[in-house]
């Protein structure tokens, strides 16, 4: 991803990222949420969803103005994975509990 959220600089970023199983898979989450100080501009999450796999990386940029944001595979296959993009109310971040529920009725949605 990349791009101008138009933040400029005011809100914060934050960053989870974290492994989970569902229904006996287990996922890499990466997850970047950005919101704005300013209450002008929506919330952004962005929500990477992956196969366990251990040669995945994130990168991003934490400056609120910035929409960048990838996973890089180091070696290997990455295979099927999953994007999801919510948006919110200014000033929102969803706690990991809500990004844990989020992504676990999504992959129950696929099956």
């Amino acid at each position: 991803m990349a791009g101008n959220l138009g933040a400029d600089g005011g809100g914060q970023t934050v960053i989870t990222d974290f492994a989970m199983n569902v229904d006996g898979s287990t996922f890499s989450v990466f997850t970047k949420s950005v919101n704005d100080h300013y209450n002008y501009d929506p919330a952004v999450v962005h929500i990477f969803i992956l196969p366990q796999n251990d040669q995945v990386t994130h990168h991003y940029e934490t400056n609120t103005n910035s929409d960048y944001d990838e996973i890089r595979l180091s070696g290997g296959e990455l295979g099927d994975f999953y994007y999801l993009l919510m948006s919110n109310r200014p000033r929102y971040i969803p706690s990991q509990e809500i990004l844990e529920n989020i992504v676990t009725e999504f992959i129950r949605s696929t099956n």
